[in-house]
């Protein structure tokens, strides 16, 4: 299976995070040089007041400017590899899971999931605990349920019914 780097960085959510945390920090940065604060002046207690409120208000401020970010600019980019990973899935396709627990291995999805996730085929433990559900940035379509014999044969048992 040949996984690029841009599967890679999106299976593991790199953007968001960087945004998540570049964001905050880039607005309270920000905040700090726009406040124009001296060395001398933090002897005052009433700075240190208002150096707590800046970040108070800085870092919430940056993770909504990080979260509209993403849902405005970066979005398109998520769609586009979930479409480069053969998704969205449906019951019966095969595919190769690329970060989570269960990294390296093939499996088959047997439920589609809000939020184009899919549930896979794992164990029953995991089935009980919901830990196999995985974002469709960290599978890879390796075989479809028409091509998958083992589908077929279910799916026409279940329509001659």
């Amino acid at each position: 299976m040949k996984i690029n780097l841009i599967q890679y960085v999106f299976a593991y959510d790199i953007p968001g995070k960087l945004c998540y945390v570049g964001f905050p920090l880039a607005v309270l940065a920000f905040s700090f040089f726009a406040s124009e604060l001296s060395v001398a002046s933090l002897t005052d207690v009433r700075v240190w007041g208002s150096i707590l409120f800046v970040v108070v208000l800085s870092l919430p401020f940056g993770v909504l400017l990080a979260a509209l970010f993403i849902c405005i600019f970066l979005s398109p980019f998520y769609l586009a590899v979930v479409r480069m990973n053969g998704g969205p899935f449906k019951k019966g396709d095969r595919v190769y899971v690329i970060s989570g627990q269960q990294k390296g291995k093939t499996a088959e999805v047997y439920s589609e999931c809000q939020g184009l996730s899919a549930r896979i085929v794992i164990g029953e433990e995991e089935k009980k605990n919901f830990k196999d559900i995985y974002s469709s940035l960290s599978l890879i379509k390796t075989e479809t349920a028409e091509q998958n014999p083992a589908c077929n044969i279910a799916n026409r048992a279940a329509h001659e019914d």
